[in-house]
């Protein structure tokens, strides 16, 4: 109630209130999440809450309240302009899939069937229009990165204008929400060869969890 009071309550993903012990919420608010526990802090007043986190999260980063007053200048909290709060709603979207989910006893197969989950290819010039997302994929993406090139927007433009390569963003969305472009690849036609493909570790989770 007092953080409705304060505004505030909408900024909370995945709530959890009950007994159990803290590492092992914060272990299954880091999977819902489809995190990693080293991109995760966890703060508390109690270092005996500290080491019990640490000890379900090997390599979750713990703090005592006063680290708070450091966080907006600390450069691990460095991110890219979101005053749309794009992020925060792909969390909403996780949510409410895990809340939907949980009516399928884990049969994985029919809830992706009933998600009615779309997969748009955007080519030609809609991928210029785009290409600052392009950028964003191939540089920010490790995981699956499967052939993990970087390239700077004039090598991308460059590849796009290049008859040899057939190219292509990735978008997706589904009964719980727009995923936006998820997803790219560049593939050389005449030597059947990939130059880039890749996808967002989180939402490629999202799709297949």
């Amino acid at each position: 109630k007092k953080l409705i009071e304060l505004g505030v309550w909408e900024y909370f993903i995945f709530p959890s209130i009950n007994w159990q012990p803290k590492g092992i919420a914060i272990r299954d608010l880091i999977e819902n999440c489809q995190l990693r526990d080293i991109n995760v802090l966890f703060i508390d007043d109690n270092h005996l809450n500290l080491k019990e986190a640490k000890f379900y999260n090997e390599n979750l980063n713990i703090a005592e309240p006063q680290f708070i007053q450091s966080i907006l200048s600390h450069l691990s909290f460095k991110g890219k302009e979101d005053q749309k709060l794009s992020r925060l709603a792909q969390y909403k979207i996780l949510e409410k899939k895990s809340s939907a989910k949980k009516l399928f006893q884990n049969d994985n197969l029919k809830f992706l069937e009933s998600s009615n989950i779309q997969v748009e290819l955007i080519q030609n010039d809609n991928i210029l229009l785009n290409i600052n997302r392009v950028v964003e994929l191939l540089e920010r993406t490790n995981q699956l990165n499967f052939t993990k090139i970087r390239s700077k927007k004039t090598e991308i433009s460059s590849l796009l204008n290049d008859s040899d390569y057939n190219c292509a963003l990735v978008r997706v969305k589904d009964n719980f929400g727009d995923y936006g472009l998820v997803g790219f690849y560049a593939l050389n036609i005449k030597q059947n060869h990939l130059q880039h493909f890749t996808f967002s570790c989180r939402i490629l989770k999202t799709l297949m969890s």
